[in-house]
């Protein structure tokens, strides 16, 4: 039996599978993967819209020099291309930096739900533990505050945990 899917079906499907692995303690390049395929779909969506603010071109364009784009593209996109490609460099290696994970997720997220005005509850506690785990560069909006001031581990497994038992009472509550 077939299954008919569209762009934004998945990378949906790759953002739940991405973030349910990584609250799991799942493989951080595996999620890497996952993730950056659900980003170049929604970067790719966002860049059919002219100047979507969730597009990375379009952040790229107002906050980097143009003689400087192409290269940080290439470095943002690096380790995303080396997981899933061989073809040009078969016996390179890479030096991994695990946070990578973390921004790809949370730029996917964005633009998907940017797209489709669309959430679910694994997106809204990623977007939490990205507060949490990174609070000096997190925009907190008042209605995570408080959540935010119960002390929360920034272990992404037992944040889940602690979290989901949260957002229940605060379910309960409504």
């Amino acid at each position: 039996m077939k299954l008919t899917i569209t762009k934004l079906d998945a990378a949906r499907r790759q953002l739940c599978t991405a973030v349910s692995l990584y609250f799991g303690g799942g493989d951080i390049l595996s999620i890497h993967t996952l993730a950056f395929a659900a980003y170049g779909i929604t970067r790719d969506l966002c860049d059919k819209i002219p100047n979507h603010p969730s597009s990375l071109t379009t952040i790229l364009k107002q906050a980097i020099k143009p003689e400087y784009i192409k290269e940080i593209r290439t470095m943002f996109h690096e380790p995303g291309n080396y997981l899933k490609h061989a073809d040009t460099d078969p016996g390179k290696t890479l030096d991994f930096e695990p946070d990578t994970a973390d921004f790809f997720l949370f730029i996917a997220i964005s633009q998907y739900e940017s797209l489709t005005r669309d959430s679910c509850r694994l997106f809204r506690m990623f977007k939490l533990w990205m507060m949490k785990t990174y609070p000096k560069a997190a925009l907190i909006p008042e209605a995570q505050k408080s959540i935010l001031k119960n002390n929360l581990s920034t272990n992404p497994v037992t944040f889940a945990k602690q979290v989901q038992v949260i957002m229940d009472q605060l379910e309960f509550v409504k």
